[in-house]
């Protein structure tokens, strides 16, 4: 995963960041002042690749700790080995075993990672649901970032560049999609790495 500024900016003055693991802070920058928003019980699981003795490492998602970024419903993400979902404006935070990805899907937020015994791990398969009714299962849709999209939603319709499987050859990156009126996923022509959007 791309590294991510520790923090996310809420608009043109005020910067969420945390102090510590796990304690949120707002930083103003137009009247140079900090105000606490929450205390999450954030805590560090070492997982991932070990980088050596007293090494942060990577979390078991993959990324370097923590990962924070906005959900399409306007609350904040803040990914801490665990989705923490904040709310700013309620001054809340609730744990959430599912991310949200907009159009009425979600993915799981925790998939697990099965250690082979050496420092590398098999894929990791997240469940992604639509209304809350599991659709299906993907190994990258839970990994996207708003630098490299692998998924992308619209109302009833979930895109994402998945590993397709191809009858004696390596697996592919393509383009997986699955609407609400089919209920069932196509996989597209061709090569991606990421996706952008929908159209009309």
């Amino acid at each position: 995963m791309p590294e991510a500024p520790p923090g996310i900016w809420l608009d043109n003055d005020r910067f969420l960041t945390q102090t510590t693991l796990g304690k949120l802070v707002i930083v103003n920058t137009a009247d140079n002042t900090r105000t606490k928003l929450v205390d999450v019980p954030a805590t560090f699981k070492k997982g991932g690749w070990d980088l050596g003795p007293g090494a942060m490492g990577f979390t078991k998602l993959g990324h370097q700790q923590p990962r924070f970024w906005k959900m399409p419903d306007g609350r904040i993400g803040y990914e801490v080995d665990e989705l923490f979902v904040i709310d700013v404006a309620k001054k809340t935070w609730e744990k959430s075993a599912w991310r949200p990805l907009g159009g009425g899907f979600d993915v799981e937020a925790d998939p697990d990672r099965v250690h082979k015994g050496t420092k590398y791990f098999e894929p990791i398969v997240a469940a992604v649901r639509y209304r809350g009714k599991v659709i299906g299962e993907s190994p990258r849709a839970w990994m996207s970032v708003p630098e490299k999209p692998q998924v992308v939603t619209t109302d009833g319709h979930i895109a994402v560049v998945d590993y397709v499987e191809r009858p004696q050859k390596s697996p592919l990156l393509a383009v997986r999609v699955w609407t609400a009126a089919s209920e069932k996923w196509e996989t597209l022509d061709g090569w991606a790495d990421s996706v952008i959007g929908w159209v009309k």
